[in-house]
C-alpha cells in the first residue's frame, strides 16, 4: 500500500494539479476507505516457548523423507471439499 504523500504525489503528476495528502486521506475517508490499525498480537508466552523450543530439538535431526511424510498434498484436500 501506498501512503497518502506517495498518492498525492502521483496524483499531482497525472493531474498535473497540487494535490495535497491531506486531500487525499480526505477523500478515501469519504469513500470508507480509511486507515486502520495494526492489529496487536500478544507476545508468545514462556509456557509457549518452551513447547515450541520443546517440538523443535525433537524434530532438529529429521531427514527429508521423514518430512515427506508429514506434509500433505494440498490438492487431496481441496478434492474432498
Amino acid at each position: 500500500m501506498s501512503s497518502a504523500t506517495k498518492v498525492a504525489k502521483e496524483l499531482g503528476k497525472d493531474t498535473r494539479r497540487k494535490v495535497s495528502a491531506e486531500t487525499v486521506c480526505r477523500t478515501l475517508r469519504k469513500a470508507g476507505l480509511g486507515a486502520i490499525e495494526k492489529p496487536k498480537k500478544p507476545l508468545l508466552s514462556a509456557k509457549n516457548i518452551r513447547k515450541r523450543l520443546s517440538w523443535c530439538m525433537a524434530h532438529k535431526d529429521w531427514t527429508i523423507d521423514d518430512w515427506k511424510r508429514v506434509v500433505c498434498d494440498v490438492s487431496i484436500i481441496h478434492n474432498s471439499i
